[in-house]
C-alpha cells in the first residue's frame, strides 16, 4: 500500500530528507512557497489559510527548515492535523534556540524552538497537561524529540482518538 507525504518547504530536497520518504511505497508531494523548479508540485504561501490540500490528505509531512520561518505555530500545527489522516505523523526539524548563533544567524528566523515547544500539542507531556487545553482541541503524540548541538528533531503522531 501506498503512503501520501507532504514534503514542506522542500527547497532542493526533491526526495525528502528523512529516511522515512527514501523507502519503497512512499509517494511524495513537494510545497514550497513559489515554483522555482519542475519538482516543486504546490506552491503556497504557508502563512495562508486554509492551505491548498483536502482534509485527511496525507499519511505523513516533513517539515524540514520550515517552522522558525511561520508566524504562528499553533495555526501551522491545526492545518497539520488538518490535513493529515488519522495516526499520521509530522516530522518537524529545525534549529535549536539554546544556541542563538544557529537559531537566530538566518535573518527569516522568526521564532525559536527549544527540546520542550512541542510538548505543548501532547496532552500526556507535563507541558501539554498544563497549557496545551487552552492552545487548541486537535492534539498530537510526541513520538520522538532530540537534539544535537545546534538541530532539533521531532516526530508527532495525530491522535486517533482526537479525530472528528
Amino acid at each position: 500500500m501506498t503512503e501520501l507525504w507532504l514534503n514542506l518547504g522542500c527547497g532542493q530536497q526533491v526526495h525528502g530528507r528523512s529516511k522515512r520518504l527514501k523507502r519503497e511505497g512512499v509517494e511524495l508531494v513537494n510545497h514550497d512557497r513559489r515554483l522555482h523548479s519542475p519538482h516543486v508540485d504546490v506552491a503556497h504561501d504557508l502563512r495562508q489559510f486554509p492551505w491548498p490540500w483536502e482534509d485527511e490528505s496525507f499519511d505523513g509531512i516533513e517539515a524540514f527548515d520550515i517552522v522558525e520561518h511561520l508566524p504562528d505555530t499553533l495555526v501551522f500545527m491545526d492545518e497539520c492535523w488538518r490535513i493529515l489522516r488519522p495516526g499520521g505523523e509530522i516530522i518537524i526539524h529545525t534549529n535549536n534556540a539554546a544556541i542563538p548563533a544557529s537559531a537566530w544567524r538566518d535573518p527569516t528566523h522568526i521564532q525559536a524552538f527549544t527540546i520542550e515547544s512541542f510538548d505543548f500539542f501532547d496532552p500526556d507531556t507535563i507541558w501539554g497537561s498544563l497549557y496545551g487545553q487552552w492552545y487548541t482541541d486537535r492534539h498530537w503524540r510526541l513520538v520522538k524529540r532530540q537534539h544535537d548541538v545546534t538541530e532539533l528533531l521531532f516526530v508527532l503522531r495525530k491522535r486517533v482518538e482526537e479525530h472528528g
